[in-house]
C-alpha cells in the first residue's frame, strides 16, 4: 500500500492558496504487506511460491532497507531475510502484525505532520517517505537525509495508533528540520570559529531530541507520555527530576570539548552515552526548549531553532527571567560555551609570570593606567575600577525597562573581560543552537530505538504559566 499525503500551506493556515506544499509525505506498506501475505500462505499450509519472495524483494520498501543496510556495512541479503519470515516466532505474531499495520496505515499521519511543522520557521516544508517495515532488527530510524529523507518504522504490534502517530510526528521534526534548517551556522561564522568550537555547535544540535519530543506531543502543555505506556511515563517523570543534575553533566561535557580536553573519538563516546532510551539529550533539551516557550512564547523558540547559537541565548534569557520571577532554578550554561560557539577563542588561564592583555573597554567612561608595580597599588586600582564599572554600568541602563535588562543578564562585556580577575555576578550563561544532527555520527545518531512522545510534568511545576510574549 502507498498512501500520497500532499498538503498546503494554505490546507493548514489558510494563507495563500497559491503556496506551494508544505507536506509531501508517502506512507509505504509494501514491504509489510508482502510479509503478511507470504505467513498467511504458511498459516493455511499453503506452499509459498517462488512468486511470493519476487514480489516481496521487489518492494520499495525492502529494496531502500536492503540499501541501507548494507551502506552501514552490515550483512544483509535475500537468504537470511528469507529464514527470518519463515521462523516460527514471526508466524505466531502474524495477526497481531496485520492488526497492527491496519491501525497505523489508518493512523492521521496528516496531523502527525502538521504538529512537526508547527514547530519550524515560517515557510518551512517537509518532504519523506514513511516505510512501515517487518524485519529483524526490532529498531526504527531516519535514513537519507540530504537526498531522498525516508523513516523506516518497524511494525510492532505493541504500539497502539495514538503511540505511533507521536512517534511520527518525532521524526517528521527531525526531517523537517533538516531540510529547513540544514545551512543555519550561526551567519557564517563557521570559518572563524575554533575546531573545538565547531564541535560543540555539533553536539548541541543533539536537543533537537527534546525539541522533537516537544513538537509531538502538540506543545508544552501536553505531557509528552500522554499516550505512553505507564511505566514509559513514569520513567520519564523520574529522569526530569534528575534534568539540573544532568545538565551539569552536559555542561562538563561541553566545556571539556571547548577546552581541547578530549579527543574526537572520546567526545563521541561520551556524547553518545548521553542518549540512552531518553536521555538528557532529550529531558534537559526538551527543558529548554519548554522554557523558552513558556517564558518568550513559540514565535521566539521557532525564530531561534536554525541557529544553535541563537537557540542557547533565547534559553539563557527565558531561564533568567523565569529564576527572576518565579523562583526558579533553572542553569544557565558557561561563558566558555558561548565563546567558543560565537567563533571566540576561549581565553587560556595565565601561565606564572604571563602577564594579562588589558581589555578594550573604551566604551566605558574608565581609563585604565599601566600595571603597577606595587602589589597593593594594584588592588586599590582594581577596586577603583570596580566601583567605577559599576557606576558606568549604572549609567548606560538607567531608563532601560525592565524587558531590557533580560536581554543582559550575562553582565556586561567589562565584567566579561575581566572574568578572572573579578567575580563573575553570573557565573553561568547560555546561548544554543540546532546544527544538523547527523553530523555527529552518520551511522549511529539516525539509528534509535522507536522515539518516544515527550512532556514534563516534574519541570512544568515550575513553568505552568501560561507564556510571556514580549
Amino acid at each position: 500500500m502507498v498512501l500520497e499525503l500532499v498538503l498546503s500551506a494554505a490546507l493548514l493556515w489558510a494563507s495563500d492558496a497559491a503556496a506551494p506544499p508544505a507536506l509531501s509525505i508517502s506512507v509505504v506498506s509494501d514491504e509489510a504487506d508482502a510479509v503478511l501475505a507470504i505467513l498467511a500462505k504458511r498459516d493455511a499450509k499453503a506452499s509459498v511460491a517462488d512468486s511470493d519472495w519476487q514480489r516481496l524483494f521487489s518492494t520499495e520498501g525492502y529494496r531502500r532497507l536492503e540499501k541501507r543496510e548494507r551502506g552501514m556495512g552490515r550483512p544483509f541479503g535475500e537468504e537470511d531475510f528469507r529464514r527470518f519470515v519463515l521462523s516460527e516466532p514471526l508466524l505466531a505474531r502474524r495477526n497481531a502484525l496485520a492488526e497492527a499495520l491496519h491501525r497505523w496505515e489508518t493512523a492521521d499521519a496528516t496531523g502527525a505532520a502538521a504538529r512537526a511543522l508547527a514547530y519550524l520557521p515560517a515557510g518551512a516544508a517537509i518532504h519523506a517517505t514513511i516505510y512501515l517495515v517487518i524485519k529483524p532488527k526490532e529498531n526504527s530510524f531516519v535514513a537519507d537525509l540530504e537526498t531522498d529523507p525516508a523513516i523506516f518504522l518497524w511494525l510492532d504490534p505493541a504500539i497502539p495508533r495514538e503511540k505511533f502517530e507521536n512517534t511520527l510526528a518525532h521524526e517528521l521534526h527531525h526531517v523537517g528540520y533538516s531540510q529547513n534548517c540544514g545551512g543555519g551556522d550561526g551567519k557564517g561564522k563557521a570559518a572563524h570559529r575554533t575546531k573545538a568550537g565547531q564541535s560543540a555547535r555539533n553536539w548541541l544540535s543533539a536537543f533537537g531530541e527534546g525539541l522533537a519530543m516537544l513538537a509531538a506531543a502538540g506543545g508544552p502543555d501536553v505531557h509528552p507520555h500522554a499516550v505512553s505506556l505507564s511505566e514509559e511515563r513514569a520513567r520519564w517523570d523520574r529522569d526530569v527530576l534528575r534534568v539540573n543534575e544532568d545538565f551539569a553533566k552536559l555542561e562538563s561535557f561541553f566545556d571539556e570539548i571547548v577546552k581541547g580536553r578530549l579527543t574526537e573519538a572520546q567526545a563521541n563516546e561520551k556524547g553518545m552515552s548521553f542518549f540512552g532510551v531518553q536521555g538528557p539529550w532529550y529531558t534537559v533539551g526538551y527543558t529548554m526548549a519548554v522554557t523558552v516557550e513558556r517564558m518568550l512564547g513559540r514565535r521566539a523558540l521557532i525564530g531561534s531553532i536554525c541557529d544553535p547559537a541563537a537557540f542557547l541565548a533565547e534559553y539563557n534569557r527565558a531561564a533568567a527571567r523565569s529564576n527572576r520571577r518565579r523562583g526558579t532554578n533553572l542553569p544557565l550554561w558557561p561563558e566558555t560555551v558561548l565563546r567558543a560557539l560565537r567563533g571566540t577563542a576561549v581565553r587560556e588561564k595565565l601561565r606564572p609570570g604571563r602577564r594579562p592583555s588589558r581589555p578594550n573597554i573604551s566604551s566605558f567612561p574608565v581609563r585604565i593606567a599601566a600595571e603597577p608595580a606595587n602589589a597593593l597599588e594594584k588592588t586599590r586600582r582594581m577596586n577603583r575600577l570596580r566601583q567605577e564599572i559599576r557606576d558606568a554600568r549604572r549609567v548606560r541602563n538607567e531608563g532601560k525597562t525592565r524587558e531590557e535588562d533580560d536581554r543582559h543578564v550575562a553582565g556586561s562585556a567589562v565584567v566579561g573581560a575581566f572574568r578572572e580577575e573579578l567575580p563573575a555576578v553570573h557565573h553561568r550563561h547560555l546561548q544554543v543552537e540546532e546544527n544538523e544532527r547527523r553530523r555527529l555520527d552518520p551511522r549511529e545518531l539516525v539509528e534509535r530505538l522507536p522515539a518516544v512522545a515527550s512532556g514534563l510534568d516534574a519541570v512544568a511545576l515550575e513553568l505552568e504559566e501560561p507564556a510571556e510574549r514580549r
